[in-house]
């Protein structure tokens, strides 16, 4: 029976926005794995958390994996599990840095049916407000009304008004309010 073949990253790097970090790694020379795992931990040495229920494996050469489960000001640890042979690769380290200005995002998808997301950015915490409301000005549901922590956050909203009815078709705008910062946006729901 003949040993698996090691392999060697050609690449491997971390980028991240809006509170996402993308890992992209390339193989050198040599057969291709199965696939990868994704590990992550909050320290070098610390323990490991697999990230991928299923093997991760290449488009075009190129590795690709997103955490979406992150957070402000921490850093994190990642490596890589070859699946055919269980050897480990890294760590690489990457931190997110929390947003520098308030940011509201358009709504995707937009135009929407039933539900849509939000996505928003603050520099700083303090008490948050993100409100719905319809043409004529009238407050459809408010979505967020608390204090929050610096970060990007993300609210998904489900088409219905406060008592729990589905809107109608039409126009709808939401706004922003987090410290001296208001962004309104307009979204087009659609049945």
């Amino acid at each position: 029976m003949s040993k698996p073949t090691t392999i060697t990253l050609a690449s491997f790097t971390a980028s991240g926005a809006s509170g996402i970090v993308t890992i992209e790694w390339t193989i050198g020379d040599g057969k291709a794995p199965a696939g990868f795992h994704v590990l992550r931990s909050l320290s070098p040495g610390g323990k490991l958390e697999r990230l991928t229920a299923a093997p991760i494996t290449a488009t075009q050469n190129v590795y690709r994996f997103t955490d979406r489960k992150t957070e402000v000001n921490v850093t994190y640890y990642y490596r890589l599990e070859d699946v055919n042979t269980g050897e480990r690769f890294g760590p690489i380290a990457f931190k997110i840095e929390p947003p520098r200005v308030f940011s509201l995002s358009q709504n995707t998808p937009n135009p929407f049916n039933p539900t849509t997301t939000i996505r928003y950015e603050l520099p700083e915490p303090g008490q948050v407000v993100l409100k719905v409301y319809n043409l004529l000005g009238q407050e459809v549901r408010t979505l967020v009304d608390t204090y929050q922590e610096a970060g990007f956050h993300t609210v998904i909203w489900d088409g219905r008004n406060e008592a729990g009815r589905s809107i109608s078709s039409g126009v709808y705008f939401y706004r922003l309010t987090a410290g001296q910062f208001s962004g309104t946006k307009k979204m087009l729901m659609v049945k």
